[in-house]
């Protein structure tokens, strides 16, 4: 009986881990699909109403720097539900601004929301479950932001079509961070409140002499640079080189979502036995063989093939990595998954510079050769990762 009831328990904590991760990404995804919507209301050119992602980025990667310099004093499910707050309330209040100034500073917001939500997130699954219980989980908390992204265009196009972008801000965003703050308030046991006894710097000494940690990071960044030549720029690619439609590009969007849930949920099943390292690794040499590949593909239909096997493998390396930050953070797990964030939004935004600076001096195919290069040496510093019993 007393196991039945613990199971429960964790399922539900599971439940609500899962509609935090989701939260992160409404907001995004409404500013991805319905950017031409926005700027047509405010007036003002896509490329200006464009960098509203751009400010979730940078505050994203400034905001996980301050939320590891603060993580060791307080409470993680606090911060987790400050960072929902925030999400929620921004997401709101975009919902009814009146011009565009004040949407850029709302995002702001947002940004905050997702530097307190994904770390501390990934930080919990440490602190809840047992070490042999965490990659699973991890892997669990992909398929969640997977299926935010499946349906998220779809229903932001749905409610935008009936009340605008407003509508799909309100709805979407509003109700899903609305849902998330309230099964973590529901069924997230207490967490430790931490004291603050050490200081940051002291704790970023401690996190540099931990060798795994610091190659688990640097891994995270190249791989993040990597990406970007699926992430961003194949659906580009398609456009320009094959002349795909918008609708069939969307579609082909969609499916990337469904490869990278499903390579989630092999993530669940495999990372127990081969542990995170090795699917890590697999991974990232994985989805770089697969952006080279797209990039010399004779055909359409190889091209979407290596795309979607691409995001499969990204979500072995996604999840896993976490795992492996996690798994090698001893007491600092707080600000060493903050610092993976950061390092994973920094390389977010280096590859889509790097990627932009390629093609406006070259061409596709020194995309394809130089993005999978960083992700190969992102597999070598994988390697470097020494096991411990």
């Amino acid at each position: 009986m007393h196991l039945v009831v613990l199971m429960s328990k964790k399922r539900l904590v599971l439940s609500a881990l899962m509609a935090s991760t989701m939260s992160t990404y409404p907001p995004q995804i409404v500013i991805g699909v319905l950017l031409v919507e926005i700027s047509n209301t405010f007036n003002v050119p896509l490329g200006i109403a464009g960098q509203l992602r751009t400010a979730i980025s940078i505050t994203a990667l400034i905001g996980s720097l301050l939320v590891s310099a603060i993580s060791e004093k307080y409470s993680y499910r606090n911060l987790l539900i400050t960072g929902l707050l925030l999400i929620t309330s921004s997401s709101i209040l975009s919902a009814f601004s009146p011009n565009f100034t004040t949407l850029f500073t709302i995002t702001i917001l947002t940004g905050m929301g997702v530097a307190l939500t994904v770390p501390m997130t990934t930080t919990l699954v440490g602190e809840y479950y047992t070490e042999g219980e965490r990659g699973r989980v991890m892997s669990l908390l992909g398929v969640g932001g997977g299926v935010a992204f499946l349906l998220g265009g779809t229903i932001a196009s749905l409610l935008s079509d009936y009340g605008g972008w407003r509508s799909a801000f309100l709805v979407f965003a509003g109700l899903i961070g609305l849902a998330g703050l309230i099964l973590t308030i529901l069924f997230l046991p207490k967490s430790q409140a931490r004291g603050g006894e050490s200081r940051f710097i002291d704790s970023l000494k401690d996190i540099s002499e931990n060798s795994n940690v610091v190659k688990s990071l640097m891994g995270a960044l190249l791989a993040s640079i990597a990406i970007q030549g699926l992430y961003l720029y194949s659906f580009s690619y398609l456009k320009e080189v094959y002349q795909t439609s918008t609708v069939t590009t969307g579609l082909i969007y969609s499916g990337t979502a469904v490869f990278f849930i499903a390579g989630s949920y092999m993530t669940s099943v495999l990372i127990e036995r081969i542990g995170s390292k090795n699917i890590t690794m697999l991974g990232l040499l994985g989805f770089s063989v697969s952006t080279f590949a797209y990039h010399y593909a004779p055909s359409l239909g190889l091209v979407i093939g290596f795309i979607m096997a691409g995001n499969l493998l990204e979500a072995l390396r996604y999840n896993g990595n976490n795992a492996l930050s996690l798994e090698y953070s001893g007491d600092k797990a707080g600000a060493v998954m903050s610092l993976h964030s950061a390092f994973t939004q920094l390389g977010y935004s280096l590859g889509a510079a790097l990627g932009g600076v390629i093609l406006l001096y070259a061409d596709w195919s020194l995309m394809g050769l130089t993005l999978p290069i960083i992700g190969v040496l992102g597999a070598l510093v994988m390697k470097g990762i020494k096991n411990t019993e």
